[in-house]
């Protein structure tokens, strides 16, 4: 397994996945404009959701709002 941005909190478990870089839930489309991103060199671009993910967090710290997926950490 790679190595988990969150790992310092302890917990990890399972395989690192994606991590959505925007909040989808709050936009009403598919896609965004981002701009400031260095790699874009100074121009605005639209891309879409689906690849707006970064693969930094296990699958435990990836759970919506944090709850666990640990049935015994209930």
């Amino acid at each position: 397994m790679g190595s988990c941005w969150a790992a310092p909190l302890g917990g990890c478990k399972g395989a690192i996945t994606g991590e959505h870089l925007f909040t989808k839930s709050i936009f009403t489309g598919k896609k965004v404009e981002v701009t400031g991103v260095p790699w874009f060199k100074g121009v605005s671009r639209e891309i879409s959701f689906e690849v707006a993910v970064g693969n930094i967090l296990c699958e435990y710290n990836n759970t919506p709002l944090g709850a666990s997926p640990d049935p015994a950490a209930k």
